[in-house]
């Protein structure tokens, strides 16, 4: 799709001041036919940030013949849809409607007193920028005195439910035209009634304010919602059954919510970059969404904008609830967010409707939350009777950033960080012995192993717990996992950046149950390094001269280490040498 306009404008989500003031927009605009030519009323559920806001801003100023006092027309002259049928779609039903948009994205209160307020002034806002309908003589006396009502904000409840119907019954009655209805981040507010908990009475709320909206209403022309998640409390959507819903799963409007690859490389040509495209790809792409790749939007204009690499669209968040979620996952959750800081891929059965109270309880329910959040993309899925069953994997380094952010916030309030430097220091210059005690002592202090029920997703454990430890020593280390060197792939290795840091470590790791077999475990996890040569890969590095191997082996929360070191310029290595088993009821400094 083509470009439109030249400045970059990184927050904006109003279709006419971008299109006015010749702010660089991707062309979104064939949106419009598909959301013409589609159901009667339809959900499009996508994470924040990807773009929601901003289309449904261009509906509005699309079949709207004014908004905020400004004409539409024009607008849409230098964008696809104009050339749509030879122009005669836009000709037919641009400013061609009434149109209905409200967003709840701001409706964030902590009381069901103060939501409900929220909803009311939302209310009367929207009836405000209705108040001409007043001037119409089509409108009996009594019509008129509940339209002042609302814009009053003198209503009860019950009146609030109907607002929305009741004003496109209003506007048909004005413009003998059905209306178009759209409702933007409709499930802001009852993640919010969630967390500060009155779901229950406010969803009840929501569900009759939508049904009389969307559903039966003969005043309706087209309706349209956008949210985050299908939300199912109370059977929340069961009334809207002409309801057609669009998730990150489904091929329908998957190119409209996002950069594609080919969009990039015109703003990439326009604009110019600072870094390899390489680079911008593997921070910012890798959401699948359909048959679509799409970069995140929010943090590629970001990036366009500042030249510099950074994780734009997880400064936006409000990460409360998914440290919540890492904090209360059982041993079985916490294997698999290990697996996916390694960059592996899960398998998971994905939930179509979500009960939020399900979201701790029920491990399906926390992956469809990340899912659909914006933490996990799908990289493969397929239809298993009546459930559907992905590959999950961590979409690309910026939200892999969020992950380790998370997790090492989480060992620093639990653990201490002058314990943690200690970690990290004796790692790094090779105190093998010191590292494997505080090693132990972490897992000791910090998790439950005991239900761990396979002896391969107890070693990935322990290799992706470690992997999080030293995560943090990006700037001046590169941490790379299973990743391929010589004959195999290695487990851990931890190069230094500055050239004169000379020791580089290669760490693998070994599961055992009986702790009677550490002392082998540990060895053969050594050998391998040796016989699988894993320290090939370090030697296209002029500044390594030193390289610690350590074999690691694990029983519950005991550890057993076997290290040498080698030097690269004699060729010589030490002898093996061995630490204590670990099972600490105590940290020493």
């Amino acid at each position: 799709m083509p470009l439109v306009g030249k400045k970059i404008e990184t927050t904006s989500a109003n279709f006419a001041s971008r299109a006015r003031n010749n702010q660089l927009t991707v062309d979104k605009t064939l949106m419009i036919k598909k959301f013409w030519d589609g159901k009667e009323v339809s959900l499009i559920l996508r994470p924040r940030r990807s773009g929601k806001s901003l289309n449904m801003s261009m509906l509005q100023y699309f079949f709207a013949e004014e908004v905020a006092g400004e004409k539409t027309s024009g607008l849409f002259d230098s964008f696809a849809i104009a050339k749509v049928d030879n122009g005669q779609f836009l000709k037919n039903h641009q400013g061609a409607y009434p149109v209905i948009a409200i967003s709840f994205k701001d409706s964030k209160q902590e009381t069901l007193e103060s939501m409900f307020n929220n909803m009311k002034s939302l209310i009367v806002e929207l009836y405000r920028e209705h108040e001409a309908l007043l001037l119409s003589g089509s409108l009996s006396e009594s019509t008129k005195a509940l339209v002042k009502r609302y814009l009053n904000g003198a209503i009860q409840a019950s009146e609030l439910g109907q607002s929305l119907k009741f004003l496109s019954e209003v506007l048909k009655t004005v413009t003998g035209k059905r209306v178009i209805i759209l409702i933007d981040e409709y499930d802001s507010p009852l993640t919010f009634a969630y967390q500060y908990g009155f779901l229950e009475s406010f969803s009840l709320f929501m569900r009759n304010m939508l049904s009389a909206a969307l559903k039966d209403n003969p005043y309706l022309e087209k309706g349209l919602m956008t949210g985050i998640l299908r939300v199912s409390k109370n059977e929340m959507l069961s009334g809207l059954n002409n309801l057609e819903i669009y998730s990150l799963l489904d091929k329908n409007y998957d190119r409209y919510y996002g950069f594609t690859e080919e969009e990039v490389n015109e703003l990439v040509e326009q604009v110019g970059i600072s870094h390899p495209l390489e680079e911008i790809r593997a921070f910012y792409n890798g959401y699948k969404i359909g048959d679509c790749t799409l970069y995140n939007p929010w943090s590629l204009m970001h990036y366009f904008d500042k030249q510099t690499l950074a994780p734009y669209w997880v400064r936006t968040s409000n990460d409360k609830l998914l440290k919540k979620l890492f904090l209360e996952s059982n041993d079985d959750q916490k294997e698999m967010f290990s697996e996916l800081m390694q960059g592996k891929i899960v398998n998971s059965r994905i939930l179509t409707k979500t009960h939020y109270e399900e979201l701790i309880e029920k491990p399906d329910a926390l992956w469809t939350l990340l899912l659909f959040t914006g933490y996990l993309t799908v990289i493969d899925q397929k239809q298993d009777g009546i459930e559907l069953l992905c590959q999950l994997k961590i979409p690309n380094k910026e939200i892999s950033a969020q992950y380790e952010d998370i997790f090492l916030e989480w060992i620093n309030e639990t653990l201490g960080s002058k314990r943690y430097q200690s970690f990290l220091n004796n790692l790094l210059n090779g105190r093998v012995e010191k590292f494997t005690e505080i090693l132990a002592d972490y897992l000791m202090e910090s998790l439950s192993f005991r239900d761990v029920k396979s002896e391969k997703r107890a070693e990935s454990f322990y290799h992706g717990f470690t992997a999080g430890l030293v995560a943090t020593i990006r700037d001046t280390h590169w941490v790379d996992s299973n990743k391929e060197s010589g004959r195999g792939l290695y487990d851990l290795m931890i190069t230094p950046k500055d050239v004169q840091n000379h020791l580089a470590l290669i760490l693998e790791f070994k599961q055992v149950k009986k702790t009677e077999d550490l002392d082998a475990m540990a060895e053969k996890a050594l050998q391998q390094i040796k016989t699988l040569r894993y320290e090939t890969e370090l030697l296209r590095y002029s500044h390594i001269t030193k390289i610690l191997k350590v074999g690691l082996a694990f029983s519950g929360k005991e550890v057993r280490s076997v290290y040498k070191e080698e030097d690269l310029r004699t060729k010589k290595e030490t002898p093996l040498l061995w630490t204590e088993p670990y099972c600490p009821e105590s940290f020493e400094e």
